[in-house]
């Protein structure tokens, strides 16, 4: 059975994405939004041949409407686009190509009136914007999806780069999550690893390489941890900074965590958001940020070295060991003795 879903209007507070300052004139001169785009649809419009708008759903999209419809044996969401060229074709390509449970499914595209439309799923439980979860609930359903996920857009040449509570939606057996709003993705091709671009992105979540207009799976990544940061403590550690601040802040210092936050769930933001990538390719070298192979290990229990801290998963004592009076030790409360 198709998963269905519900927009969650608590999407109306996220963090808004923001475009680079330095592309919007040109930005603005190739994407005018013409005044017809923003003209609702009525019920009963058809688009894409077959699917009948319903109602327009109450969510805050500054890129495009999105329309409750149905096929007559289920219901669908249709993204329409403000935009004549806001969709990318080798992302829309990609998607199609796609197969998981733990990724929105992209069921068709079109156009209605010259404007990119995109049918997706309709997911009735809405968002995890606005929600908190336990330790528990976090390392047992959410990790291992988005994880999941994660690797599939990797895989298939992806790079969200917008990943967020509310892009992200709970399915409807109520224990499963998918990703979804592709907006702003973009195609890595062949070999490449690296996107180097100006492009939208939500400071609140970026990667500290994003700021220098540098994309790759790494910084999903990051955007990964702080979603799993906000989804525990209800606020994101840097809410309420500019992104200048946010820039600076990233590039220098590790993140707070609150003292509710166990020394598990902090490790594993910690590596999640580890700021060097200088030694991404480098398997040997632990000292990088954990992408979808460590995320994993650590779901299954495996003990690994946190990056920059030279220490494993909290309470398990494992560290590379250090010779200290003809001893070797691996745990470092041991040490410290």
């Amino acid at each position: 059975m198709d998963n269905k879903t519900v927009i969650n209007p608590a999407v109306a507070n996220t963090p808004a994405t923001v475009i680079n300052n330095e592309v919007v004139a040109e930005y603005n001169r190739q994407n005018q939004i013409d005044i017809d785009s923003t003209t609702m649809l009525s019920a009963g419009t058809v688009v894409c041949d077959r699917y009948k708008i319903q109602n327009q759903l109450e969510v805050s999209s500054g890129e495009a409407d999105l329309y409750l419809c149905s096929d007559g044996r289920q219901q669908f969401v249709a993204k329409i686009y403000k935009r004549k060229f806001a969709v990318k074709q080798e992302v829309s390509e990609a998607l199609r190509r796609i197969d998981s449970p733990y990724v929105a499914k992209l069921y068709e595209t079109g156009t209605h009136n010259g404007y990119p439309v995109e049918i997706l799923p309709f997911y009735e439980r809405g968002s995890l914007q606005g929600h908190t979860f336990s330790e528990d609930e976090i390392v047992r359903m959410i990790v291992p999806c988005i994880n999941e996920g994660l690797h599939a857009l990797h895989t298939a040449g992806i790079i969200h780069k917008d990943l967020k509570p509310s892009n992200i939606m709970l399915n409807s057996d109520g224990e499963t999550v998918s990703i979804i709003d592709f907006g702003i993705s973009s195609f890595v091709e062949g070999s490449n690893t690296v996107l180097v671009t100006k492009t939208g992105m939500t400071p609140e979540y970026s990667a500290p390489e994003t700021f220098k207009n540098l994309f790759l799976k790494e910084s999903d990544y990051y955007s990964f941890g702080i979603t799993l940061f906000e989804l525990f403590c209800g606020y994101t550690p840097y809410a309420n900074m500019q992104p200048e601040e946010i820039e600076q802040y990233v590039s220098v210092q590790r993140i707070p965590y609150p003292d509710e936050m166990s020394p598990l769930l902090q490790d594993f933001i910690s590596a999640l958001t580890y700021y060097d990538i200088s030694n991404r390719n480098n398997k040997n070298n632990p000292n990088r940020r954990w992408t979808y192979e460590e995320v994993k290990k650590w779901t299954d229990g495996e003990p690994l070295i946190i990056p920059g801290e030279g220490i494993g998963n909290a309470g398990k004592g494992n560290m590379p060991a250090y010779k200290f009076l003809e001893q070797d030790y691996t745990d470092p409360a041991q040490l410290v003795t």
